[in-house]
């Protein structure tokens, strides 16, 4: 049994999971990876998701990434995240298919993703097998919180997020290592957009800490380890065997799209920018700015982050008095992306003096959109 941190109000009180064997479950599965594609991994995800049944046995899958930031399905990349950092510094942005909050991976990162029928689903186990793990291999006093967070003197050190359908689910955990926390901060911390309001889902901050600044001699492969062992003796099947002193860990590849048909289609559809922006809530944004040929006010209206509308104020100057509405109607059904705004130039100035005006505010919405 692990106990587990639920917190009711201000107050915090502890309740049991059990993590004994559960013998009708079936033989636990250990896949891992050398992969670090964020987009492959999360493919192969949704691969196994689709293929688990009311009679899989459990599946564990260890993976980790390179550098990068991770929104839950329904949330919108501008409150969450500083795409202009992640750009500069190559931190690969995706969206995933669950629900929940806005995560950081890099190699000192291990992400766990359980896999049951959706009869025996409960987020909480998969979480307590991690804590268990972490206790009894390191001698750490991990809880587990009423949203399936880890967390190690009151720091979290794991957060986690869900998806099911009537057949499946899968429960998928962060856990911090030895995560590089300069950058997860820096790319965690939206740009200044006061002008945006937006739908969607918005992340709880929390404070963090790495395993191994409460455990010296703690690395990426031990704890994986860790959390294998766990798991299979969580899930050792209906015959009683003696306990693995090694787990049995199955290496993968994400990327062998002839093993697995059908994997290159989540591969491909999770890189696209239909879904890592155009997945995005609904949000209005409104901008000024003074540029040497005056003050301009634009009001944007999105969905699916295509420019529904467009409002633009602009004082009188050297160009045609309908510029204005010629903008508004050039950026009318664009993309909110740098491909989007080079409407501007391709199909709106008429002259020089326009094309100053028309640079100026492609310049300005492209640092705006850092996409």
């Amino acid at each position: 049994f692990v106990r587990c941190l639920s917190q009711t109000a201000k107050q915090f009180k502890y309740v049991t999971v059990d993590t004994s064997p559960r013998l009708a479950q079936g033989v636990g599965r250990v896949l891992v990876t050398d992969c670090n594609n964020i987009f492959a991994n999360l493919a192969f995800e949704e691969w196994i998701f689709e293929r688990t049944h009311i009679d899989s046995a459990p599946i564990l899958f260890l993976w980790r990434n390179q550098p990068c930031v991770v929104i839950g399905r329904n949330q919108n990349p501008w409150k969450e995240c500083h795409l202009g950092f992640m750009r500069k510094k190559h931190v690969t942005f995706a969206r995933r298919q669950s629900g929940g909050g806005t995560v950081y991976h890099d190699l000192g990162n291990l992400n766990c993703t359980f896999f049951h029928p959706r009869n025996v689903f409960d987020k909480h186990v998969g979480s307590a097998v991690m804590a268990a793990a972490l206790n009894d291999s390191f001698g750490l006093h991990a809880q587990v919180t009423d949203r399936a967070d880890i967390r190690i003197d009151g720091l979290k050190v794991s957060g986690s997020a869900q998806k099911m359908d009537s057949k499946a689910a899968y429960h998928h955990c962060t856990l911090l290592i030895d995560t590089d926390l300069a950058p997860l901060k820096a790319c965690l911390e939206p740009a200044d957009l006061p002008g945006m309001v937006s739908k969607g889902v918005q992340s709880e901050r929390s404070l963090v800490t790495n395993i191994a600044s409460h455990h010296p001699d703690v690395d990426y492969d031990t704890v994986a380890r860790a959390m294998a062992k766990a798991f299979q003796r969580t899930y050792p099947g209906p015959l009683p065997r003696p306990a693995a002193t090694v787990p049995v860990m199955e290496k993968i590849d994400p990327m062998d799209f002839k093993r697995y048909p059908g994997l290159d289609r989540h591969f491909q559809k999770l890189q696209t920018w239909q879904w890592r922006f155009g997945n995005c809530p609904a949000f209005e944004l409104s901008l000024q700015k003074r540029f040497s040929f005056g003050d301009v006010k634009i009001h944007m209206n999105t969905r699916h982050c295509i420019i529904t509308d467009c409002h633009l104020e602009m004082g009188c100057g050297h160009w045609a008095a309908d510029l204005p509405q010629r903008i508004e109607a050039s950026l009318s059904g664009q993309r909110f992306c740098e491909e989007g705004f080079r409407v501007l130039g391709e199909q709106t100035a008429r002259d020089e003096g326009e094309s100053l005006v028309t640079d100026h505010l492609y310049a300005w919405l492209v640092d705006t959109a850092m996409c």
